[in-house]
């Protein structure tokens, strides 16, 4: 189960600053000053990446881990105890009560 977290977050780490450097980069420019319908077509195409094919087995195995994860995620999330901090409420209201005429 860790193995595949510590997966999830080096294909993470590796394909944003790709992703976003990509985008910065002018690559994939998505400004658009205006649409000129009378203007000259030009060719354009559609790339489509080969599908990705997975064995029924690791689909279950990877779903009973990330169950099993979540599972003891929500038990470890009963014991901890909830306290609101009611000062910063307090503070806030401070001024609203002060503008109240005493009854």
């Amino acid at each position: 189960m860790r193995g595949s977290v510590q997966r999830w977050a080096y294909v993470i780490v590796v394909t944003v600053p790709f992703v976003v450097f990509g985008c910065i980069g002018g690559y994939y420019d998505t400004t658009l000053s205006h649409l000129d319908y009378n203007g000259e077509q030009r060719p354009a195409s559609i790339q489509v990446s080969d599908p990705q094919l997975y064995k029924r087995e690791d689909l279950i195995n990877e779903r009973r881990e990330e169950t099993e994860y979540l599972k003891d995620l929500l038990n470890k999330s009963r014991t901890i105890e909830f306290a609101p901090e009611l000062e910063g409420v307090s503070e806030l209201l401070m001024p609203c009560q002060m503008d109240r005429p005493n009854s």
